[in-house]
């Protein structure tokens, strides 16, 4: 294993800093999931008689779909930044040959 840059072998450095960035983003999302379930138990615990209810407006899609859409949108734009990314990078690469 080189340094960056010098070769197709990426460091055991960035290998390492890629799993501890994923650590702590699910450590992140367990901590604010707990925090939701909290803050949603108290709002079950509040002495309402009766909550107001939300009825759904035509055309607007779920929050579940609305979720999911988001994420499908976000995949495909960073699936096409890779792949501007790599053309860009062979460009680059090409260039220094």
């Amino acid at each position: 294993m080189g340094a960056i840059g010098s070769g197709d072998e990426v460091p055991a450095v960035a290998h390492a800093a890629r799993v501890q960035l994923m650590r702590g983003l699910a450590k992140a999302q367990e901590a604010s999931l707990d925090v939701a379930e909290a803050a949603k138990a108290r709002i079950d615990g509040l002495p309402i008689s009766e909550l107001p209810a939300f009825s759904r407006i035509p055309g607007v899609p779920s929050l579940d779909a609305a979720t999911r859409f988001g994420f499908d949108v976000a995949a495909e734009v960073l699936s096409s930044s890779r792949d501007f990314a790599m053309r860009v990078t062979r460009v680059v690469r090409d260039r220094r040959r």
